[in-house]
């Protein structure tokens, strides 16, 4: 069940982190509504980010982009900064994801110890108040990755990145079966 649902975690993490780190493009997507009922699972319990209506595009092309937009989301899920300031961030999605990461640990019992403080770690990053502080998409997808790792009982980084490699028929397809636009 907890490897499940690092899975997809990690999956969302992923989806997140290619919205935020445009790859060469000069533009960058803050989802504004991440939350769980828009991380959704196919046939297969690949990942699917979804529901982009509310959705902002940024520069990308700058070490700190921001937009001063209207505030919206869901209220437990939308980041205290954001509320206060009007200003979004790509920080703004990653508060939201944490409280998703929050609502997958709870209730969470058959999981390793070291994977659990991973998880956790993470977890508690992503809350810090300050958007500076908080981790980037990309770091979080590193430390899930590190959590799935330890929760498969592989202590070898080479064997943990050949299994995943092997997971994956196609990369690019894989990276992008994670993000799925919808208006």
């Amino acid at each position: 069940m907890w490897m499940q649902r690092l899975k997809i975690c990690l999956g969302a993490a992923m989806g997140l982190s290619h919205l935020h780190d445009p790859h060469g493009t000069q533009q960058r997507v803050i989802h504004r509504d991440i939350k769980s009922a828009n991380i959704l699972l196919d046939g297969n319990w690949n990942t699917k980010v979804s529901d982009m209506g509310l959705s902002k595009i940024g520069p990308a092309n700058q070490s700190q982009s921001f937009l001063a937009t209207n505030v919206v989301g869901t209220p437990i899920y939308v980041d205290p900064m954001y509320v206060e300031t009007g200003i979004l961030t790509k920080e703004s999605d990653v508060y939201s994801f944490e409280v998703v990461l929050f609502e997958v640990l709870c209730g969470t019992q058959d999981m390793n110890m070291r994977s659990q403080e991973i998880f956790s770690e993470i977890m508690y990053q992503c809350l810090l108040r300050s958007c500076s502080k908080r981790s980037k998409m990309s770091q979080v997808v590193e430390k899930l990755e590190l959590a799935l790792q330890f929760q498969q009982g592989i202590s070898n980084p080479e064997e943990f990145k050949e299994l995943v490699k092997s997971s994956m028929a196609n990369e690019k397809e894989y990276k992008w079966q994670h993000v799925v636009l919808l208006k």
